[in-house]
């Protein structure tokens, strides 16, 4: 099964667009020379980079994830651009993962345990609907941040309750 999320970049583009303006701003006043002309260069920079920056990750990229449908349970990333699909990740799927979806005040729960590594694949700055998929890879826990719906959601959890059920 492949869910690929609807991508909506006006955001991107709205916050790409105050960086970019902001960068133009500072490459003026860097210009005028004066005490600060060092500092205003280095804001110039940054505001350019962050600019090019939110529109490749934000506008140009999708992701695809794609859910096995045979055992053993897999999730597979797919980073999309254009025609040029790249395969980020490939997760076997676990009876000791957790799905946990987000919301603006969701705290993690402390029998997780510490994270060492975190990702975020999601394809819009500001999803709708986010989820923590968290497993457990070479004994360390990994949360990787999905952008899913509710369907997808029940699917993966249907799963990982199968995978407990059978041990």
């Amino acid at each position: 099964m492949q869910y690929k999320v609807k991508k909506d970049p006006k955001a991107a583009f709205i916050i790409s667009a105050v960086f970019g303006l902001l960068s133009i701003m500072f490459m003026y006043v860097s210009m005028l020379g004066g005490a600060n002309m060092l500092l205003n260069q280095l804001i110039m920079l940054f505001c350019g980079a962050a600019c090019v920056y939110v529109i490749i990750r934000y506008a140009i990229f999708d992701y695809v994830y794609v859910l096995s449908d045979d055992t053993p349970y897999k999730i597979e990333i797919v980073k999309v651009s254009g025609h040029f699909p790249k395969t980020l990740a490939v997760i076997d799927m676990s009876e000791n993962d957790m799905l946990i979806k987000l919301e603006k005040d969701t705290k993690i729960p402390q029998s997780i345990g510490k994270i060492c590594k975190k990702e975020d694949f999601c394809s819009n700055m500001f999803p709708k609907s986010k989820y923590l998929y968290v497993f457990e890879f070479e004994s360390k826990k990994i949360a990787v941040k999905l952008e899913i719906d509710s369907e997808i959601a029940k699917i993966l959890n249907t799963r990982i309750n199968e995978l407990k059920n059978k041990i």
